[in-house]
């Protein structure tokens, strides 16, 4: 069974394959995700969308065009400090009606 963790990266391997402009939109507003057609089509079974896959790719063409495997920590990423207002209970319907309200519509009510 996977992580919450691995949901998580499975989802974020689909939302890439949305395309950059529907990512960093979603990045930039979560809660747009309900504007989605495919998400709203989910909704209220919540069935997973994701692409483990996806976070394979750039290790896949490598060893293809090297045969090698790539060296550990290849790209210095440098990420944004996570903003603490996001850090709170995701179970907690009260809340992510809140903070998600249009998400939550679709899936809690």
């Amino acid at each position: 069974m996977a992580s919450a963790t691995d949901g998580f990266d499975y989802f974020r391997g689909w939302l890439i394959l949305q395309g950059r402009e529907v990512f960093e939109h979603i990045v930039a507003d979560p809660d747009a995700l309900a504007d989605l057609p495919v998400i709203r089509a989910q909704a209220p079974g919540a069935a997973y969308l994701e692409c483990e896959d996806t976070l394979y790719i750039a290790s896949r063409a490598y060893r293809a065009a090297t045969g090698g495997e790539l060296p550990p920590h290849p790209f210095p990423i440098r990420h944004r400090e996570l903003d603490p207002a996001w850090d709170f209970d995701f179970d907690d319907r009260t809340g992510m009606k809140r903070r998600l309200p249009r998400l939550a519509a679709l899936f809690l009510d």
